[in-house]
């Protein structure tokens, strides 16, 4: 079974799928735009615009990707045109998922645009745990033959995923409880230039997102297995929990922050 992650609010951010130990996987990237920079809210003005879209965001994603060496197949290329992903007077906010593959990295990219938590978590749960799109399926069983986060032939479920990759936006609780995940499953991938401590955040933020639960929830953190910082000059550190990783940040910002 290849390793599968989630990137939620990833932009067109390709610096992750650079490292080494991504080879190999899969990576589901979530974000809104470019029908809205948060999520699935609007905000139209007097002209009927949605003031929250970003009618450039899918050409700058597929641009940075292709550059990356991240190729889509025809079939998606057709359904970019037939949805108007790419057409800035056509921001429907449909949700589409196209497939991104990196062939001599081995990592499969599943984009999914116009998709919000905890809005679409259904959605995204079923790519996810169902192996996603079939043109590029991994190894991994269908929902209809009873494969999902939360059954399984042992008494451990194993998870449909095995990490989070966190940069900037904090992901949504729902990646967690629509996915049922189980304990001690997965990674915490924690990249520079984001802030990982709640004292400027208000409680609902807190109490919504997986970070501001790491912070003081016992049940989430034990999810997870490790916790592993990815320094600006590319080194790693890893921690066994939460508390020990946002000292070491305090005391080591020049590998954070710029």
């Amino acid at each position: 079974m290849r390793p599968t992650y989630i990137y939620v609010g990833s932009g067109w951010d390709i610096a992750p799928f650079e490292e080494d130990w991504l080879r190999g996987s899969n990576v589901h990237c979530i974000d809104g735009q470019p029908h809205s920079e948060f999520g699935t809210k609007t905000l139209f003005d007097t002209n009927g615009s949605n003031v929250f879209s970003r009618p450039k965001f899918a050409k700058r994603v597929l641009q940075a990707y292709e550059r990356a060496g991240f190729i889509c197949s025809e079939y998606d290329r057709t359904e970019i045109l037939e949805t108007g992903l790419l057409n800035d007077e056509n921001l429907t906010g449909q949700r589409i998922v196209i497939v991104f593959v990196n062939a001599e990295r081995d990592i499969i990219i599943w984009y999914h645009f116009n998709s919000g938590l905890p809005e679409h978590a259904e959605d995204i749960y079923k790519t996810v745990g169902g192996g996603g799109n079939l043109r590029f399926a991994p190894s991994k069983p269908s929902l209809s033959e009873g494969g999902s986060c939360a059954e399984g032939a042992s008494a451990t479920p194993a998870p449909c995923y095995n990490g989070i990759l966190c940069a900037g936006h904090w992901p949504h609780i729902s990646i967690i409880e629509t996915f049922a995940v189980p304990d001690n499953s997965l990674v915490f991938h924690g990249y520079p230039r984001t802030s990982y401590h709640v004292e400027d955040r208000n409680m609902g933020e807190i109490e919504q997102s997986v970070v501001g639960r790491l912070s003081y929830d016992d049940i989430y953190r034990k999810k997870f297995t490790y916790f592993v910082f990815h320094n600006l000059d590319g080194s790693e550190n890893v921690f066994d929990c939460w508390d020990d990783y946002l000292q070491w940040i305090y005391e080591n910002p020049e590998l954070a922050y710029e």
